[in-house]
């Protein structure tokens, strides 16, 4: 976003996203805006609508995702 960019291997840890340290990484989506990535939650149904949002609020802050519903959507069905 600011014009610098890092490669980052292996998995992104919890840890290293909870740290807020202003660093966001950049996820790549295929064709059908879905991350090229998986993570897990076991059941998104379970969760309140509050809550999910939080999480689409929470991703987007961390991770640079493109705006849209769509990519709101495919936060939720695969987390990162």
């Amino acid at each position: 976003v600011d014009g610098k960019c890092h490669v980052v291997r292996g998995p992104v840890q919890p840890r290293d996203v909870w740290n807020d340290s202003g660093l966001r990484y950049y996820v790549q989506f295929n064709d059908f805006n879905q991350p090229l990535r998986k993570g897990g939650v076991s059941s998104w149904h379970k969760l309140k609508k509050k809550m999910k949002a939080d999480i689409v609020i929470f991703v987007r802050k961390h991770f640079v995702i493109p705006d849209g519903e769509l990519f709101d959507k495919a936060i939720l069905k695969r987390n990162l």
